[in-house]
């Protein structure tokens, strides 16, 4: 049993030796160098062990010997080296490492012998075995300490993984403590223990530094459904200050950090979690000028993980364990990558697009003042002139002939349009600027008092108006918005007796499309965008139904601006002018809809 035991431990730690090559034929760091060297010297001493007779003799069998029992005071000397790699250690302890380190190595060469396994172990030797044991204890317990301790802060998986390494270095502690008493006075257990733990410690120690992918796939479940939670954040995020609300908290809780920070490709920090403004600053200065694709490990104090971004960088400040033991997390985090890049992309295309659109409405106003301002100035003048405009029809018109009197009159219909063109373009400027106040307006009323004073100017007119819902929107709005296109189906109608039909239906998102058609000559599908446009007219200005041009541009305004929409629809007859408006409820809507049904 004894001799399966030490062919398993062999295997084990032959095992661990390649594993440790493999890293630090990847890696080429420090860490991977000394455990290397650690398992090296191990995993030969115990396979060379397996050729060795019980009681060797001759010189080359001491020699051999005293090799293989420096190797053994030299593995922990070498674990102390690998745990040292990751950051500065007392040098102190440093010195003590080493010191009993080549004082138990030269005791080993100085010996003046080795005793067989049934020979009285003479004082000098159990003071040296005691001295090796104290060895393994010190270095061996100060490396399990300093491992378990600093697992603490760490991603799950690196933490795990650190403190496993922590319990095999503390198990090969125990191992060699039996190594005080001979072979033949420690107990059966104590032996069976003693031939266990190398075995388990290699299981620990593999466990540790290649965990299998089913028990890595379980330490970091929280941290995968951490980043999930990120990812599906970032699919509703439009600002970077909201993806960096939605991404850093969870970059820094997957990797232990204290913080995380966006970095732009100008290399200035964007925006930061955790960190203060000058401590992102500095965190984000030795990315500057870093160029790839892959996430890069940026040696300092601290130690930085960068994810190269689209234009930038995302910086989580690691710990100097995340470059051997966090290539999980760095994996993890790529994956991340593409959600990020994509969030920031549709937040610079909205902070593009609110720009643009604050422009146009700083233009927008800027226009709309100066037209308020150009028409509220032409008032005067024209008031001024169909003031002399009457006074000459009054006092003179007998002075002239029919050229004369044609003439004053055509002059009156000019200034007349005028008036109306420069009150029309008040009305437009005033739109959004004055009276915003909504409230609840019922259609049905609307409808019947547009309907009865359009007919005044039109006596032929018939409008016919379906049950109609209750609307939110300004009132002097509402009655402009209804007039304007009750008096559009009369006025390019073609004949009196045109015939307007108001009707509406439950649109999407508690609004309300009208439908305001009419049976008269229509609009041609090119002139249906058109006739939306400020001075846009179908008619020549000379005709008698002509007008301002400016009417269903201002109800293309009121409809905007309580973010509706109005169009032309194709109709087989007539015109057909669609609009949505906002319900005032839906449940008022509704009642009101019965209520006319009966």
């Amino acid at each position: 049993m004894e001799n399966v035991l030490e062919v398993v431990n062999a295997a084990g730690f032959g095992a661990l030796a390649f594993v440790a090559f493999r890293l630090w034929r990847r890696q080429s760091d420090a860490a991977s160098a000394w455990l290397t060297a650690t398992f090296a010297a191990l995993g030969s001493v115990l396979v060379v062990a397996l050729f060795l007779p019980d009681e060797p003799t001759g010189t080359a069998a001491e020699v051999l010997l005293r090799v293989l029992v420096v190797l053994i005071v030299a593995y922990p000397y070498f674990l102390y080296r690998f745990m040292a790699a990751f950051g500065p250690t007392p040098r102190t302890m440093d010195r003590a490492a080493l010191s009993v380190t080549v004082t138990v190595a030269l005791a080993t060469l100085a010996l003046p012998r080795f005793p067989g396994s049934d020979d009285l172990r003479p004082v000098w030797f159990e003071l040296y075995a005691l001295a090796i044991v104290i060895q393994w204890a010190f270095l061996g317990g100060v490396v399990g300490a300093r491992l378990w301790w600093a697992g603490n802060g760490q991603p799950t998986v690196t933490r795990r993984r650190m403190r496993l390494l922590a319990v095999g270095s503390f198990a090969l502690v125990l191992a060699i403590l039996p190594a005080v008493l001979p072979s033949n006075d420690q107990p059966g257990a104590v032996r069976a223990v003693t031939q266990l733990l190398p075995g388990l410690a290699a299981v620990l120690f593999l466990t540790g530094f290649v965990p299998p992918a089913w028990l890595r796939t379980v330490w970091r479940r929280n941290e995968t459904a951490a980043l999930r939670e990120a990812e599906v954040e970032l699919m509703g995020v439009v600002t970077v200050a909201e993806v960096a609300d939605a991404l850093l908290p969870h970059v820094a809780k997957v990797f232990g950090a204290r913080g995380a920070l966006l970095v732009g490709g100008d290399g200035r920090p964007k925006a930061s979690y955790g960190v203060t403004d000058m401590e992102a600053l500095e965190l984000a200065a030795p990315v500057r000028g870093l160029t790839g694709h892959d996430p890069i490990i940026v040696e300092g104090n601290p130690v930085l993980l960068a994810l190269p971004l689209r234009d930038g960088w995302l910086v989580v400040p690691a710990s100097p364990f995340t470059p051997f033991f966090g290539a999980e997390e760095t994996n993890l985090l790529k994956g991340l990558g593409l959600f990020t890049d994509i969030a920031l992309e549709r937040s610079e295309l909205f902070e593009r697009e609110r720009e643009a659109r604050r422009a146009v409405e700083e233009t927008n106003a800027e226009l709309e003042t100066l037209v308020y301002g150009v028409s509220h100035d032409l008032k005067s003048p024209i008031i001024t002139l169909l003031g002399y405009l009457e006074y000459l029809r009054a006092d003179h018109a007998d002075k002239l002939d029919d050229e004369g009197r044609y003439f004053l009159d055509r002059m009156g219909a000019s200034a007349s349009y005028m008036q109306a063109l420069i009150q029309d373009l008040l009305e437009l400027s005033r739109i959004g600027r004055v009276q915003t106040d909504a409230s609840d307006i019922d259609l049905d009323s609307l409808i019947a008092e547009v309907s009865e004073a359009a007919r005044e100017g039109h006596p032929g007119l018939v409008v016919v108006a379906e049950p109609l819902p209750i609307v939110r929107m300004n009132a002097l709005r509402a009655r402009q918005l209804f007039t304007n296109l009750v008096e559009n189906g009369a006025r390019h109608g073609g004949r009196p007796d045109v015939r307007v039909r108001v009707s509406a239906r439950v649109a999407a998102a508690g609004r309300t499309e009208i439908s305001v058609a009419d049976d008269g000559v229509g609009i041609a599908e090119p002139y249906r965008e058109k006739v939306f446009g400020i001075f846009e007219r179908l008619e020549s200005r000379d005709a008698a139904t002509s007008g301002t041009g400016m009417g269903l541009a201002i109800c293309r305004k009121i409809v905007e601006q309580v973010g509706g929409e109005i169009g032309v629809v194709p109709s087989d007859v007539g015109t057909d002018i669609r609009l949505t408006l906002p319900l005032a409820s839906l449940t008022a809507a509704d009642v009101h809809s019965v209520e006319a049904r009966r």
